[in-house]
């Protein structure tokens, strides 16, 4: 069974933005868990926080693996996507 989240949680994570093979000290970010449903994300040394709902994290999520497994699907079909027409002008 989880424990139900009361006060934030903070944790220090390192993310590299870009194709660097080595961390810099301004690739440290904090990650907060909010009890309220969002998390922040602030830099380290930076006072601005960017928050997101968990919602929005789950619906992302979602949509990253359906686009996952229909880019896979038209890989095995080997077809071309097709194109909206406000795509084409």
């Amino acid at each position: 069974m989880a424990t139900r989240l009361t006060k934030p949680v903070r944790r220090v994570i390192t993310i590299l933005l870009d194709y660097r093979e080595r961390a810099l000290p301004r690739d440290e970010y904090t990650v907060t868990l909010y009890p309220d449903g969002t998390i922040g994300f602030r830099a380290k040394r930076r006072r601005k926080e960017h928050t997101v709902t968990l919602a929005e994290c789950l619906k992302l999520a979602y949509l990253k693996e359906d686009e996952a497994k229909r880019k896979e699907k038209r890989a095995k079909t080997n077809r071309r996507p097709k194109l909206k027409r406000s795509n084409i002008r």
